[in-house]
């Protein structure tokens, strides 16, 4: 777990948590190597952050289009189930495509 906290309390909020790991995303016949980044919904750290939850994510413009997705399609995590709820920005980590998910996934 890192914290990357921007609010005055300096990572003692709990909100500002953030897990990284790397692994395989399947969509339908495609699939892509990516980073998964865990927050807490509603966290600052994620784009559209709102729309991050148990079983929503918000993926990387590449990560999107590597896996041939449009908004409310589902992706697969390692061996979960997930609806997209939004393609937002170009965020990648060690050279690969980023998709945002709760912490809880």
């Amino acid at each position: 777990m890192v914290s990357l906290c921007r609010c005055l309390t300096l990572g003692r909020c709990g909100s500002c948590q953030l897990g990284i790991t790397t692994t395989k995303a399947t969509a339908g016949d495609n699939s892509a190597g990516v980073s998964v980044f865990g927050v807490r919904p509603g966290s600052h750290l994620a784009p559209d952050n709102g729309k991050i939850g148990q079983h929503s994510v918000v993926l990387s413009t590449t990560a999107a289009d590597d896996l041939g997705l449009k908004r409310g399609g589902n992706v697969t995590l390692a061996g979960q189930h997930l609806t997209m709820a939004a393609v937002r920005g170009d965020a990648s980590f060690s050279h690969t495509p980023v998709i945002w998910t709760s912490l809880d996934v």
